[in-house]
């Protein structure tokens, strides 16, 4: 049986939701605009949030983090204090010591450190193809 997990009209999220990751009782997302979030703040596309059930908090600061104010993620998977992440932008994210990831890659972020976790071998920025979900067991 389908059942809602999730409302965030109910708690005045005016935007989409366009990646997200279940870790226990923890929703994590990022947004498809840059809206206010929880009263948090000014935010952008590419910032990740929590929602534990009763409250939001911004988890990664997109812009702290050395992303560029085009990057929007949409795609997104939570394992402990790493973030695997695809970026939503045909032509490429310009990602701090990676250069311009494209749409088919997943990146790592550990709070410090961006690695390139898959590079969508045979996928490239001509074809077409983009990642728009990520699990990483």
């Amino acid at each position: 049986a389908w059942s809602l997990y999730f409302d965030g009209s109910a708690h005045d999220l005016t935007d989409d939701i366009d990646a997200i990751s279940i870790v226990g009782s923890t929703l994590y997302f990022s947004t498809l605009g840059s809206v206010d979030v929880g009263g948090l703040g000014d935010a952008d596309d590419a910032d990740i949030y929590s929602w534990d059930g009763t409250s939001f908090s911004r988890v990664l600061d997109a812009g702290a983090a050395g992303l560029p104010g085009n990057a929007d993620i949409d795609g997104l998977t939570v394992k402990g204090t790493t973030y695997y992440i695809s970026f939503n932008r045909n032509g490429g994210t310009n990602v701090p010591g990676l250069g311009t990831v494209q749409d088919e890659a997943v990146v790592s972020y550990d709070g410090s450190t961006w690695s390139i976790y898959f590079s969508g071998p045979g996928l490239d920025g001509d074809n077409g193809q983009d990642l728009d979900a990520v699990h990483v067991p």
